[in-house]
């Protein structure tokens, strides 16, 4: 296996505070990927954040890559498409045109998932990511304005995703839990 890639050297310490409530769509520049147990401020021990600028400010977009609870493995997916939702554009978007869901939007159903141990988690998805790049992230926001959460499957129209090459050719990275039946 190649070495693993380190993406989290240019992580921030002080975040956007502009985030409004709701679930959308957040458009920015990679800046930085922290792993659980990073070195960088505000890491997660079950998490891999993405940070990310968009207008001048960097925000958190906080993705799971292992269950607290039951069986801690997630499982991942992944898809070339088109961005779905209006065209690329820096920042956070909230509103109807912005719903995205596995079924409707990718036609992906639990098994199209490949189930991943937390470091095969980050691996992969730490692979994907290139700083600099314009990425987007379907996300929820809740009462935390600098950060964006939920970045897996929910709820018809609420599923999270990670997108890199947003803005050219996008590539879809979509988890869900071990529990989650659709």
């Amino acid at each position: 296996m190649p070495d693993a890639v380190d993406n989290e050297a240019g992580c921030v310490s002080e975040f956007g505070q502009d985030m409004a409530n709701g679930f959308g769509r957040f458009d920015g520049t990679l800046v930085a990927v922290v792993p659980p147990g990073s070195f960088c401020p505000r890491p997660n021990s079950t998490h891999i954040i993405l940070e990310v600028r968009a207008n001048d400010q960097v925000y958190r977009m906080v993705a799971a890559v292992m269950s607290s609870s039951g069986v801690p493995t997630m499982a991942l997916a992944e898809r070339d498409a088109a961005l779905v939702g209006p065209a690329w554009s820096e920042g956070w978007h909230v509103g109807a045109e912005y719903a995205f869901d596995y079924v409707d939007n990718m036609n992906l159903h639990r098994l199209d998932f490949m189930p991943l141990m937390k470091d095969d988690m980050v691996d992969a998805i730490n692979r994907k990511m290139i700083v600099g790049g314009k990425v987007s992230v379907f996300a929820t926001v809740e009462d935390q304005p600098d950060s964006a959460h939920l970045v897996h499957r929910n709820a018809p129209g609420k599923d999270g995703a990670i997108i890199v090459n947003a803005d050219g050719a996008p590539h879809y990275l979509m988890l869900r839990f071990d529990n989650q039946l659709f």
